[in-house]
């Protein structure tokens, strides 16, 4: 069973091998979902130690900068109603 080190070390045997994750996963007997699972785990992990800070966040008040816009319909008449 793998654990973060004992991961860490194979993916440090993975980059030195020059392999593409699928020869080197074929070699080792590692499924490749796991090989990716554990790598991702591990960057997640690196990431979030590396900077040990909080993330800056920007807030919006009113709408957001990501929202769609309103589409409102106009009446049979064809003249817009004021909002």
């Amino acid at each position: 069973m793998l654990n973060e080190k004992k991961f860490k070390e194979i993916y440090d045997q993975y980059r030195e091998s020059g392999l593409t994750v699928r020869d080197f996963c074929l070699n080792q007997r590692i499924g490749e979902a796991k090989f990716y699972y554990w790598q991702n785990k591990l960057r997640h992990n690196n990431n979030r130690s590396a900077s040990g800070e909080f993330v800056p966040m920007v807030a919006y008040s009113g709408a957001s900068p990501f929202s769609i816009p309103e589409v409102h319909s106009a009446p049979k008449s064809g003249k817009l109603a004021p909002f």
